[in-house]
């Protein structure tokens, strides 16, 4: 359920940083919001899976 959740975030998450937030220091800058623990965990399993 967990890869199901975090297939569901890549189009949003994708959405949020084409209008210039960051989840994460980049190339482009740091991060510019702040996450609360829980939502880090699931924006790292998100990024691992559309890695992969």
């Amino acid at each position: 359920m967990a890869t199901k959740e975090a297939k569901a975030r890549i189009k949003p998450n994708k959405l949020l940083e084409e209008s210039g937030w960051r989840f994460f220091d980049d190339a482009k800058g740091k991060a510019n919001i702040v996450l609360e623990p829980q939502l880090f965990a699931a924006f790292v399993l998100a990024y691992q899976v559309e890695a992969t």
